[in-house]
């Protein structure tokens, strides 16, 4: 942008600016700070909350081994249904092709035998 152009900042901007950097000063500080006791506590709590509900490690990783397979299941399933579409439409493609080029060999051929030949008469002999 040309320095022309620009609009000089008013009192309401530059307060505003400041505002909101004073509010981002402060969410700053306080995320370097770490979290309070009171939100460590409840990180804990719901962790073990967390581990309460599963028996084991063993159990989350089965569960998401379910989770992919049943993922990949799907989406091989789409792939298989889209190749047989594609093979069905190319059967299909080249059924018309070859339907095409007989017609087209075929018009071929009888345009030759159109051709007006002449006749001779035995006059002309």
């Amino acid at each position: 942008m040309d320095q022309a152009h620009r609009k000089p900042k008013s009192d309401t901007d530059s307060s505003e600016a400041e505002q909101w950097a004073d509010r981002e000063k402060k969410r700053r500080k306080a995320w370097l700070d770490g979290p309070s006791e009171e939100e460590k506590q409840e990180w804990l709590e719901h962790r073990s909350r967390r581990k309460g509900h599963d028996s084991s490690s063993d159990d989350e990783d089965i569960e998401e081994g379910r989770r992919i397979a049943a993922r990949w299941e799907r989406d091989i399933g789409w792939a298989v249904t889209g190749l047989a579409s594609r093979l069905m439409d190319t059967r299909y493609a080249i059924l018309g092709n070859l339907v095409r080029e007989g017609r087209e060999a075929e018009d071929h051929y009888l345009a030759s035998r159109r051709r007006r030949r002449r006749v001779f008469s035995d006059d002309d002999v």
